[in-house]
């Protein structure tokens, strides 16, 4: 400094001279790397009417050819460049909404690194870059928030329930049609082979006993049939298996009223056995 002004700005290493004080004098040193500054907004309406908060950080660099300019011309210049961060932010906030500012600040972000640079490049400073921080919330917008997200989280797992149990369901329809799909073709093979093995059976008793009438056959084959439903039915304990004997051509013979006699008998077995087995469960308690 030399009469109130800058006579030489020094921005190189090495070694430099300088009159005696009170003719020359060290105003300042000033850092030329680049460094940053934060400002924080205080309650601004969004255009969904939250109200929050907001930080805002420029990151700054001093130019070595505007030492003198970026010094004397500005008067706290770190104050000036809060002001118009925050006016700059202010301009952008109340055209956005609250998820806006959380997904999304690049907006913000330019504008007021643009606004920054339109001001005080003439000054020596470069504004590189501007970030935002998530907003700040009050009590009342952030318990809003999370009861909204809570009830999306139901309402997605009301989905996903219904979306399963309609998989489900749908699996066991066609899990049924598979099946019922399956027992008819296997019975129309049981009887494609039933008919293909009585037709073989017909014909073979033709061949071997030609004077013997085919009802007899077909009696035979009744009776085989009833032995093996009567051999299936007894390998399980506690079944009453109840035979009709004598055919109707026999003399004397009525199966009807066989029958009929038997369902007393039987209904009077089935009782006295259920009451033996409660006497003995009852013993057995």
């Amino acid at each position: 400094m030399f009469g109130g002004s800058v006579a030489k700005s020094i921005t190189t290493q090495g070694i430099h001279f300088k009159l005696p004080a009170p003719i020359h004098t060290v105003s300042s040193k000033i850092p030329l790397s680049q460094y940053e500054i934060s400002e924080t907004i205080e309650s601004v309406r969004t255009s969904n009417d939250s109200i929050v908060g907001l930080k805002i950080t420029a990151f700054i660099e001093r130019s070595a050819d505007k030492l003198a300019e970026s010094y004397f011309a500005l008067d706290d210049a770190s104050s000036q460049f809060r002001n118009i961060m925050a006016e700059a932010a202010k301009e952008k906030i109340p055209d956005l909404t609250l998820n806006d500012l959380f997904k999304d600040r690049q907006t913000i972000q330019d504008h007021v690194k643009d606004r920054l640079n339109q001001y005080f490049a003439e000054y020596g400073f470069t504004f590189k870059k501007v970030t935002v921080d998530d907003p700040v919330l009050d009590e009342a917008t952030k318990d809003s928030m999370n009861a909204v997200y809570r009830a999306e989280l139901d309402l997605s797992a009301a989905r996903k329930n219904r979306q399963a149990i309609k998989e489900r369901e749908i699996g066991e329809a066609e899990a049924a049609a598979e099946s019922l799909k399956k027992r008819s073709e296997a019975a129309v093979e049981v009887r494609e082979n039933n008919v293909a093995s009585l037709a073989a059976a017909v014909k073979k008793f033709q061949t071997e006993a030609p004077g013997i009438d085919i009802s007899y056959l077909f009696r035979t084959l009744e009776g085989v049939d009833m032995r093996d439903a009567i051999v299936s039915a007894s390998n399980k304990a506690g079944n009453m298996v109840v035979v009709a004997t004598g055919h109707s051509d026999q003399p004397g013979s009525n199966n009807a009223e066989v029958i009929g006699q038997l369902v007393p008998m039987v209904a009077s077995e089935v009782t006295r056995q259920m009451t033996t087995k409660a006497t003995n469960d009852e013993q057995v308690a």
